[in-house]
Formats: C-alpha cells, sequence, structure tokens
C-alpha cells in the first residue's frame, strides 16, 4: 500500500530563496547552447521532462541493432539535428552512429561512460564524462576538442545552459560549472559523491542532489540557494514539473516536490528505493518505475495507474510521447527482462524485444525509439527494414522472413542493393551476449539462409539472434522459436 504525505513532513531547508518562473515545459530544446536535435541531451531538455510531441513508432519492430563493442548501461543514446546518435560504453568509448546505425566515429577516452549520457551542443561539440575523472568535448566530427580535469570520476550527465555553460557533477563531491572554452567557471563543493545529473531552470538555477541525501539548488554564479534533506542517497535526476516543482526521489522511498523556494508542495511514500529519473507529461502527469512497478503520477501525486512487470526490475528512467490531438500520452522504458514497453493509461501499446536488459533511459527521435543494451549493442525500433548503408555500399537493405522462426524451418535474408566490388559478402548471425554463432554468404542474387544452427551444426536455443554484413555494425534480428 502506498502512503501519501503532504507537506506536514517538511525536509530540512537551508539558505535563502528565489523564485522560479512557473512553467509547464516545452517541447523543443531551443536554448542557446544546446543543440537543436529531437533529443540531444539526458531527458531530452534542460528541464529534463523526458518528454516530447515528436512521432513514435507504431510497433515494437527493431529496425537495426548496432555493436558497440561493450555494455551499454546507464550511458543512453543522444540524437542531435542531423540524426548522429552517441551514446557512451562500459569499454571506454564514446559511439557515433550514423541515423542508418552504422559507425560515424568512436573516440576513446581513458575511463569507461557506464553512467554518463552525452550531451551535445548547437556547434556540434559533444559533451561527456569518464571515470578518468575528466569531463570530455569532442568535435562533431570525432576528434578532441578540450579535456576538463575534475578531482573524482565524472558519473553524470552533463547539462548545456543557454550561456554555454556546460554543468556535471563529480564523485569528488562537487558540481562543476565549466565554460564552453574549458576553463573553470566555477565549482560548488558538497558533502558527498554526486551522481545525481543536473537540470537547469528558466531562470538558470541548477538542481542536483548528492549521495548524503540531499537536494541542491544553486544559483548560476555557483552560490547556494538552497539545500533539502532527504533520508536517503538523491542518486536520481530531478526533473522540473507543473508550476516550476522540482520532482526528485531518494533512496529513502520518498519522492519529493519541492517549490521553487526549498519548500515542500508535496511528498509520496512508495516503500522502495527510487532509483529512476522521473519524465514530466504535458499536463504535469509524473512518470517513473519503481522497482517492478511503473507508475503515473498526477501533478499533485495522486496515483493515476500502475503497470505491473512483476518479477522484472526497471532501472530505465521514462520517456513520454505526447498526441497534441487529445493529450494522451505513451511512456516508454526499457526493463532488465531484455525488453522495451510502450505503455498508455497502464495499457501495454507494445513491447520490443532487444535479448538483453535494456537500463537507458530511450530517445524518442525522427520515428524510432533508441535504447542501449548489456550486451553491447544500441538498437533502434522503428522502421521494419534496416538500411546498411556504411558509405561505400549505398543503399543496401536487409530483409529477413519469417521472422519469428521455428526449429522446423529456417529463415531468409535477402539483400536489397549491389555489392560494388564484390559478388558476395559474409552475413554473420551473433546470439544476445554479442557472441557470433554463424556466418552465411549472402549476395544480391543469393540470398542467405540460416536454419538456426551454428557453425559445428548444432541447434541453437530459442531467443533473439542478430544479424550484420562483415565489416559493417548495423543490421537487424531476428527471433528463434524451439
Amino acid at each position: 500500500m502506498k502512503l501519501r504525505l503532504w507537506a506536514g513532513r517538511t525536509p530540512t531547508v537551508l539558505g535563502g530563496v528565489a523564485v522560479l518562473a512557473a512553467m509547464l515545459g516545452s517541447n523543443p530544446a531551443t536554448a542557446a547552447g544546446l543543440n537543436s536535435g529531437p533529443w540531444p541531451m539526458f531527458h531530452r531538455s534542460l528541464l529534463h521532462e523526458g518528454r516530447t510531441f515528436g512521432n513514435l513508432p507504431s510497433n515494437g519492430t527493431i529496425a537495426w541493432s548496432a555493436s558497440v563493442a561493450d555494455t551499454v548501461e546507464f550511458s543512453s543514446p543522444v540524437v542531435d539535428a542531423n540524426g548522429t546518435i552517441y551514446a557512451g560504453t562500459q569499454g571506454k568509448d564514446l559511439y557515433a552512429l550514423n541515423p542508418n546505425g552504422s559507425v560515424k566515429w568512436i573516440y576513446a577516452t581513458l575511463g569507461n561512460i557506464r553512467y554518463s549520457t552525452p550531451a551535445v551542443a548547437d556547434d556540434g561539440t559533444v559533451y561527456v564524462g569518464s571515470a578518468d575523472s575528466k569531463l570530455y568535448a569532442i568535435n562533431a566530427n570525432g576528434t578532441l576538442k578540450w579535456t576538463f580535469t575534475t578531482g573524482g570520476a565524472v558519473k553524470t550527465a552533463p547539462a548545456i545552459a543557454s550561456d554555454g555553460t556546460i554543468y556535471a557533477g563529480s564523485d569528488d563531491r562537487k558540481m562543476w560549472a565549466v565554460n564552453p572554452n574549458g576553463t573553470l567557471k566555477w565549482s560548488y563543493t558538497t558533502t558527498d559523491t554526486i551522481r545525481s545529473s543536473p537540470c537547469v531552470g528558466a531562470d538558470g538555477a541548477v538542481y542536483f542532489g548528492n549521495n548524503a541525501g540531499k537536494v541542491f539548488a544553486l544559483n548560476p554564479t555557483g552560490t547556494l540557494r538552497w539545500q533539502v534533506q532527504t533520508g536517503g542517497p538523491v542518486k536520481a535526476s530531478p526533473a522540473i514539473g507543473q508550476g516550476g516543482d522540482i520532482i526528485v526521489g531518494s533512496y529513502d522511498g520518498f519522492v519529493y516536490a519541492l517549490r521553487s523556494t526549498g519548500t515542500l508542495d508535496w511528498v509520496i511514500f512508495t516503500g522502495d528505493q527510487v532509483r529512476n529519473s522521473a519524465a514530466i507529461g504535458i499536463h504535469g502527469k509524473i512518470y517513473l518505475p519503481i522497482g517492478t512497478k511503473f507508475y503515473c503520477y498526477h501533478d499533485k501525486g495522486d496515483t493515476a495507474w500502475i503497470y505491473d512487470m512483476g518479477t522484472t526490475e526497471i532501472l530505465s528512467s521514462p520517456a513520454v510521447k505526447t498526441f497534441l490531438a487529445d493529450s494522451a500520452e505513451v511512456a516508454v522504458f526499457g526493463a532488465d527482462n531484455g525488453r522495451v514497453y510502450a505503455v498508455n493509461r497502464g495499457v501495454l501499446v507494445w513491447q520490443s524485444i532487444v535479448g538483453s536488459p535494456v537500463r537507458t533511459a530511450p530517445a524518442i527521435a525522427n520515428d524510432h525509439v533508441y535504447v542501449g543494451s548489456l550486451n553491447g549493442f544500441v538498437h533502434s525500433i522503428g522502421a521494419p527494414v534496416a538500411d546498411v548503408s556504411d558509405g561505400s555500399t549505398s543503399g543496401l537493405r536487409l530483409i529477413a522472413s519469417p521472422n519469428p522462426f521455428s526449429a522446423a524451418g529456417a529463415t531468409t535474408v535477402r539483400l536489397l542493393g549491389a555489392l560494388p566490388g564484390q559478388a558476395a559478402r559474409d552475413l554473420i548471425f551473433v546470439d544476445a551476449a554479442g557472441r557470433e554463432v554463424r556466418r552465411v554468404e549472402i549476395s544480391a542474387d543469393d540470398p542467405a539462409i540460416w536454419d538456426g544452427r551454428d557453425a559445428a551444426g548444432r541447434e541453437l536455443p530459442s531467443g533473439v539472434y542478430l544479424y550484420r554484413l562483415d565489416g559493417q555494425t548495423t543490421g537487424g534480428r531476428v527471433v528463434r522459436v524451439r
């Protein structure tokens, strides 16, 4: 049973008072300094609403799955104005993928990018944090622009303010403000590690939490506006909701709605640690997974609906698609059962099987949903046909049928288009863990036929298998049923 408390449980508030302009939020990422793309940073905008009016796929068909060689866990995909998709890996690499899933470039840092979601500036610069205690600025062509050294691992998603200032928290207990040229603007020292990614209000206030259970509001000059003490670590990122309330969860099991002055508007007891960041709907609805349940709350904390995942945990912060016609909203999130869900008013719209836990926050952009998975892939959910052009092989497409296929049959993968300079190429099949299981030759004249066996002739188990042309990172997927 969920207990809902009002302002009678008022946390300690320290510091001065400031007024945040009331707002319902905005859809386009129009702030100067932030890229105008459909999803250029964590939860799309400086307010961290995680909301878009862009088109959502009508079903869970996977367009392509691009191998990025290592785990993609909490470094969520972002998408710039050119359709380029960026995501970090536990293997230290920042990947830039073309809209068709092929690799545009890879930049290797000296530490893992397990937690930091990239942010893209209006000039194409990509900012991302690394466990090597650096904030990286990477040019649009994949070359290094500069690095800024902090005193600890940077495991938060940078935020790019309207004046171009880059904000990022670090394990050294500091919130850093860095100028666009890579020089220090200011830093603010808190009492503990910062794993909560900052959001930025309309007046430039910076909001974030730390592992000591505090929620901070800083002025754009780096001085303290206020701080609020909760009963557990605050690792989720705040989001700015209806009327300017700052919505954030704590490991103490409460979701807090704090007014711009730092006073408590309302609080909900959930009965479980709140690890994920909330998304905010057009009318202030709050979308938030907690444990194995996905909650939708009204703007004052009353429960609107619940989607129960049974025993499957949700560690993916959600994205929300709003329909202009009737203001209906679909929440999209990943789960540890290897699936991505789209849910409307507590009813499943579609699900997509990617075959490995999804803990990234989805990005909704250009009629697709982009997520990463623990087996080292970035997935594009949307168009049913995968364009596998890598620049040298223009206009190639792969189509698998039937899909799914049974143990008694086989699947045929057809190549539409020619392979310049060669008559055939290997089509590589890999399992959900990224291990190669079979190679079959394919050309425009001869399709690849796979019977669900490995190279030694052994029958493979049921599950999701991905395929790609040799030398390329993108392709598609088939489901084998035994």
